[in-house]
């Protein structure tokens, strides 16, 4: 899906973006004409109906070039590097792929760990058993530092620091599973905006060492129940700014996609967006 629904000319960005395409078709039409008129004025005298046919020529162009698209892609001026926002699904990618984790990497599916969200649809389609999955974890975990809680009822005891990543591999892909939120002993999860930027720092540079710069791809990290407050655009933003400090110190992909699921698409307006990746990009 590459263009947004009829919904998306809610935003009032869309409509200004449309009322600049409408007056720049508009301008230019006109500009191509008047000239002509001097030369062959009987040809081109058209009168009302003519004037009226330019407006809805304009508007019809202007109406298709200024649709709001459900796909955005911007290249970093300093190098090859693309950032792509799009609409999709996460595990239809191959490459190095980012998934978000407690700190206790709990695998727990249905009890502490819900079927929906990012991790829950991670061990369902790409480590249906979870006993493979566990082994993998604690394979490249062998040599991180844990704590033991005691306290921890259900789940793993073994809790690591905020920001390590478990490598794991699968079905052609990477997947870097970032510890990003606190594992309660409730059963719920916390984050906030520090637990993310070092979880999100971490994981830079582990796929820096391990991803030989294959396209990395990730959804947002943080917009349910990780419940740090954040709007999903915003968090998206706070993304693509913790990955450009990293790419500036030190190349470590030639692509970073984010994915967008279908459900979260009413929350993203796609031309503000699209406008804060140009700029974001071009000043990068």
């Amino acid at each position: 899906m590459i263009f947004g629904s009829i919904k998306s000319w809610r935003s009032k960005a869309a409509v200004a973006r449309f009322a600049r395409r409408f007056f720049g078709v508009f301008g230019i039409c006109w500009l191509l004409l008047e000239p002509a008129a001097l030369w062959r004025p009987d040809d081109l005298r058209w009168g009302f109906r003519g004037y009226l046919g330019l407006i809805v020529f304009s508007c019809v162009v202007a109406f298709i070039w200024a649709w709001p698209k459900y796909s955005v892609t911007r290249k970093l001026l300093a190098s090859d590097t693309t950032i792509k926002i799009s609409v999709g699904d996460l595990f239809d990618q191959t490459g190095n792929i980012i998934v978000g984790f407690s700190d206790a990497f709990d695998t727990d599916l249905g009890g502490l760990i819900l079927p929906s969200s990012v991790q829950g649809q991670f061990q369902t389609r790409i480590f249906p058993q979870k006993e493979r999955l566990d082994q993998a974890i604690a394979e490249s975990l062998k040599d991180v530092s844990y704590t033991v809680d005691h306290g921890k009822e259900s789940g793993k005891p073994n809790r690591y620091p905020i920001g390590t990543v478990a490598t794991v591999e699968a079905k052609g892909s990477r997947y870097f599973l970032v510890a990003y939120t606190r594992m309660r002993n409730d059963g719920r999860v916390e984050s906030d905006i520090c637990k993310l930027s070092n979880a999100l720092n971490e994981c830079w540079k582990m796929i820096r060492v391990r991803g030989q710069h294959e396209p990395v791809h990730m959804s947002i990290a943080g917009s349910s129940l990780a419940r740090i407050g954040l709007s999903r655009a915003l968090l998206l933003q706070f993304i693509v700014l913790s990955f450009l400090d990293a790419e500036r110190k030190e190349s470590l992909t030639n692509q970073l996609c984010i994915w967008i699921h279908d459900k979260d698409v009413e929350h993203i307006d796609f031309v503000d967006l699209e406008g804060w990746l140009s700029g974001i990009t071009r000043a990068a």
